[in-house]
């Protein structure tokens, strides 16, 4: 609890007007001197009061994140709701963690309703994470405005971020190796249609679904979930370099997500130590989730041993009957290549080798150990655009 400004200047006043008025001996000053003083007084016994018989017991938070995840580089509105008795004079303020709020606080605007406060901001993420938004902190004042007591109400929220994520084309299923598919990508009607994905130039006009491609303003086609289209399993490293790590969880969900907009079975491996399970578009917005969470909390490892002891581990979740492998790794050490190389000859193999410097030496090394293997794959830098990445990939592909 502390005054406001107004109430400093009372204080400040109150004090010089006494020490005059007894100096030159003016009772009027004196008079002044303890009006001001009161106030001041008046307004702390009237915030202690009102503290003492609510403290924001009867108080209410309530916190809306639309939409609920995002990803890195995306801004969400934040609706925060204080609820109760007693609001007339309190003032509403939101903490937010840096990864939130950007250079600066979010600007914000408080509407008020017969008991309701409530606090509309934006909030832009420039990481990922899983970051803290709240608590909500309220400002009581007195009726004078002298004196005001801050404190936080409520509890906070964590805002999941996501890794950035870019817009990758399947362009032809060179990469993703569909066994149904003709020279010309058009594929047979098959009575497992339950999947849609966006409409592809080849593509048998008989299996757009009209009433999706109404609802979604593009066309969509059935997708064959189990006979024509075959699972992918996206392998990604977990290097002692955040940067690294950004740009290899980023491509990776990248290639997931397409792959899963594509009504393939995808699965992300690697981003933790559990095993993943594989997801379906079928599941919508859930099957996106259940894809991209892991990345969430995922860490750098202690050394590049550490991060190859990781990598052999999600290898070792990797079926061994013929899937599509897509991996995102760095020069990784020779126990992590003798893995990847074991990987069946039936599964198509792909892989972008991340470079983290100028010179490509370590990263050609490990990509010409898979080649000998039977991979196909490119080296990336890190830093590179995802989808000019991607592009290379599939050129190698075609």
């Amino acid at each position: 609890m502390r005054p406001t400004p107004r109430g400093w200047t009372l204080l400040g006043a109150g004090l010089v007007a006494l020490q005059l008025g007894f100096g030159i001996g003016s009772p009027d000053l004196v008079r002044i001197g303890f009006v001001a003083l009161g106030l001041v007084g008046a307004g702390t016994v009237s915030v202690l009061v009102r503290t003492s018989r609510r403290g924001g017991r009867g108080w209410t938070v309530t916190r809306a994140v639309t939409p609920r995840r995002l990803h890195a580089g995306a801004s969400a509105a934040v609706a925060t709701q204080l609820s109760g008795r007693g609001l007339r004079d309190v003032a509403l303020a939101e903490r937010a963690a840096p990864q939130l709020s950007g250079a600066g606080a979010p600007r914000a605007r408080v509407r008020r309703g017969p008991g309701v406060l409530t606090l509309d901001y934006q909030v832009h993420a420039t990481s990922r994470g899983r970051w803290p938004l709240g608590p909500l902190v309220a400002t009581r004042t007195d009726p004078f405005r002298v004196i005001r007591r801050r404190g936080p109400v409520g509890a906070s929220t964590d805002v999941v971020v996501w890794p950035s994520i870019a817009e990758l084309t399947l362009a032809g299923d060179v990469v993703l190796g569909e066994p149904d598919r003709v020279a010309l990508g058009v594929r047979s009607p098959s009575p497992d249609d339950t999947a849609l994905r966006d409409y592809h130039e080849g593509d048998d006009l008989r299996r757009v679904h009209w009433a999706s491609t109404a609802r979604r303003g593009r066309v969509m086609v059935r997708a064959d979930e189990h006979t024509g289209m075959r699972a992918v399993d996206v392998l990604v490293e977990r290097p002692s370099s955040a940067a690294g790590l950004e740009w290899t969880l980023s491509v990776g969900a990248s290639i997931a997500v397409a792959a899963l907009a594509a009504g393939h079975p995808v699965r992300l491996l690697g981003a933790t130590d559990d095993p993943a399970r594989t997801v379906h578009l079928r599941y919508g917005d859930e099957a996106r989730a259940a894809l991209l969470d892991p990345t969430v909390d995922a860490t750098t490892s202690r050394s590049p041993g550490v991060a190859g002891d990781r990598l052999v581990a999600a290898v070792d979740a990797i079926e061994r009957t013929g899937q599509v492998v897509i991996a995102v790794i760095g020069a990784v050490p020779p126990a992590a290549r003798t893995a990847l190389a074991g990987l069946p000859t039936g599964a198509s193999c792909w892989v972008l080798v991340r470079a983290d410097g100028p010179t490509s030496t370590a990263a050609q090394a490990t990509l010409h150990a898979l080649r000998l293997a039977g991979w196909h794959g490119v080296v990336a830098h890190t830093g590179e655009d995802p989808a000019q990445a991607w592009r290379r990939l599939a050129e190698v592909a075609a």
